[in-house]
């Protein structure tokens, strides 16, 4: 397995990846509606860093980095609004082939890294509750559950913080 930045060469790739996560979805409310505007800018580094994980030259799991308050503004809100230099993960997905071996964790805590680097001082993640390997991933990182919150009306799903500072 190899890991990289995806670039707008991979988006065709990515859009692939997407659509067997979204057809082969155990539930569908662990997944959040893609809307285009944040789809327009998965490529654009001030809002989005995509990585992803190659076996050969098929993508199979994939988790954004994102920088810009469209993606997670709403759930920044609910936290009180007092944190700063926050980044958040998500659009976690692994092919379902590739399912327990790790992937997302070796994704996300590139992610961290990522973000620490860039000088951001906290991490943000929402799980659906039912979503057990997402939340194992994320705790076994050092999130910390703050808040069980609805979003869009519809998604359950819980908050994680990780400190990177």
């Amino acid at each position: 397995m190899e890991m990289k930045q995806l670039t707008a060469r991979d988006a065709a790739a990515l859009d692939a990846l997407i659509a067997v996560i979204e057809e082969m979805l155990p539930n569908e409310a662990f997944w959040l509606p893609l809307d285009k505007v944040a789809h327009d800018h998965f490529f654009d580094p001030a809002w989005t860093e995509f990585w992803g994980m190659f076996d050969g030259d098929r993508l199979v799991a994939a988790s954004a980095l994102f920088f810009n308050e469209y993606e997670y503004g709403d759930t920044l809100a609910l936290l009180g609004g007092a944190l700063t230099g926050v980044a958040e993960i998500g659009r976690c997905m692994v092919h379902p082939d590739y399912r327990g071996n790790g992937l997302m964790y070796r994704l996300n805590c590139h992610l961290a890294e990522v973000a620490r680097d860039r000088g951001y001082a906290c991490l943000l993640a929402t799980v659906h509750p039912d979503n057990l390997p997402s939340r194992r991933t994320f705790e076994k990182m050092g999130f910390e559950n703050k808040l069980s919150c609805i979003k869009h009306g519809t998604y359950p799903r819980e908050v994680y913080l990780l400190p990177l500072k």
